[in-house]
């Protein structure tokens, strides 16, 4: 079972994993650490006092675990590498999110589609000389919580354009 570590660093070694030069951490063996864990740092100072640090954003998991072979009894030496945060896309009009994925070309293609709808239900509504709400539709990326990794609340897209059709008439 996975399990996730919380581990106090120092800001000199942290400076070093944020940009991929360190790619490994010594430890005392004290919490049965196993491939596929996850660690997460806590940068501090010499004198054990937090520091703010971009580590703290991050995840790691733990991708090869060494002991003996030169390393001191009851020490691991852990290799790690940055877990890759996955974005969400997310379609917002009128500061009400109406679709959301992980698929980016997806999401770029139903913002052109709805937009191109709105454009010409506007031209419409002003060559009928109709009263018209202008609806920007428009796109944002956001980090997706671990939470939601399995899930994509995704709207069909013909479900979307029938929507927006019916919220014009």
């Amino acid at each position: 079972m996975k399990k996730t570590h919380e581990l106090k660093i120092l800001k000199f070694f942290a400076d070093a994993i944020v940009v991929n030069n360190k790619t490994f951490e010594v430890r005392k063996n004290d919490r049965k650490f196993q491939i596929g864990d996850i660690i997460t740092f806590n940068c501090i100072d010499e004198s054990g006092m937090p520091l703010s640090h971009p580590i703290h954003e991050r995840e790691y998991e733990i991708i090869h675990i060494l002991n003996g072979y030169g390393i001191e009894k009851g020490y691991v030496a852990l290799g790690i590498r940055e877990i890759e945060k996955e974005m969400v896309y997310v379609i917002i009009v009128q500061g009400i999110e109406i679709y959301r994925t992980q698929d980016k070309e997806m999401a770029e293609m139903v913002t052109r589609e709805l937009n191109k709808a709105n454009e010409e239900c506007k031209q419409r509504r002003m060559n009928n000389h109709e009263p018209y709400v202008d609806n920007c539709y428009f796109l944002t990326e956001e980090p997706m919580e671990r939470s939601e990794r399995s899930e994509d609340r995704n709207l069909n897209i013909c479900e979307l354009l029938q929507k927006f059709i019916m919220s014009q008439k």
